[in-house]
């Protein structure tokens, strides 16, 4: 007769495990730790008074206020689609 106490004793961390490979395999995971990564290295390498640290610039609800994008848009010389000048 097996003893199932004595089974799951073994084996408990492999559900755990399963799940933590998931969660770093995700893209959403990777997407993070690349941002932090990204953001530590520019906090520690770059001069402070000459680079500003911009977050977060490619959703859809950063760009909510048209003020705010116009600007982003002229700091960088882009063009949107109701900027014609």
């Amino acid at each position: 007769m097996l003893d199932h106490s004595q089974i799951f004793s073994s084996v408990w961390w492999l559900p755990l495990a399963m799940i933590a490979i998931g969660l770093f395999r995700s893209a959403w995971f990777k997407g993070v730790m690349g941002e932090a990564m990204v953001n530590l290295a520019a906090r520690l390498f770059l001069n402070k008074h000459d680079y500003h640290l911009i977050r977060n610039i490619t959703g859809h609800e950063r760009f909510a206020c048209k003020r705010e994008a116009s600007l982003l848009t002229s700091l960088c010389g882009l063009r949107t689609a109701g900027n014609h000048s």
